[in-house]
């Protein structure tokens, strides 16, 4: 799972962002990035309140299952338009 400040736990945002286990804060900006935080706790809530759907993780990348079928699809069909 991708990291990020703004759906930890420890992360507390208002007039700055607070982090309680760092024990410091930080700007939206560092917390709208990924990160790599061994103390990180999943909370799908968005501390920030930019996101009032909450988490929603990207879906990944569709690989049609018959690319070579679609290939000679497109070669009958272009075939056909050479002979017309």
């Amino acid at each position: 799972m991708i990291q990020y400040c703004r759906y930890c736990s420890h992360m507390y945002c208002g007039d700055s962002n607070y982090c309680e286990v760092n024990e410091c804060c930080f700007s939206d900006r560092v917390i709208k990035h990924t990160n790599k935080c061994r103390y990180f706790d999943f909370l799908p809530i968005d501390a920030l309140g930019e996101n009032e759907r909450g988490y929603m993780p990207r879906k990944g990348h569709y690989i049609s299952e018959k690319p070579d079928q679609l290939y000679l699809d497109f070669l009958e069909k272009r075939e056909e338009q050479e002979h017309d």
